[in-house]
């Protein structure tokens, strides 16, 4: 770990992916009606409208059941903290939210 923390470039790399990523994130989840908070960190905080027919607790269970484990945001009711991953993984989450808000949790289940 020191190691790392020592070779510029390579953090350089991190930082660089990180931005690109959650601001990708941030338009996509945006996109689908979220509220993003804005963030310069390595995760975003994301709100569900009192509006939406859905809540983060919904989204939540639906992507525990397609294996995405996210954190509830106790602090907020209805927020859910996102982590920056892999690009696999950032794809594959907002593919997973997006068939969640474009129907309802029963029938965007396998």
């Amino acid at each position: 770990a020191l190691a790392a923390v020592k070779d510029q470039a390579y953090l350089d790399q991190v930082v660089s992916f990180t931005a690109h990523w959650r601001d990708w994130m941030t338009a996509e989840l945006s996109a689908l009606g979220l509220d993003v908070v804005p963030s310069q960190t390595n995760f975003i905080l994301v709100g569900f409208p009192s509006e939406s027919p859905f809540t983060a607790s919904e989204c939540n269970a639906f992507l525990l059941k397609h294996g995405y484990i996210i954190r509830a945001f106790s602090v907020l009711p209805d927020h859910l903290r996102i982590s920056i991953g892999t690009e696999e993984q950032n794809r594959g989450f907002i593919s997973l939210v997006r068939a969640f808000m474009n129907g309802s949790p029963d029938e965007t289940e396998e």
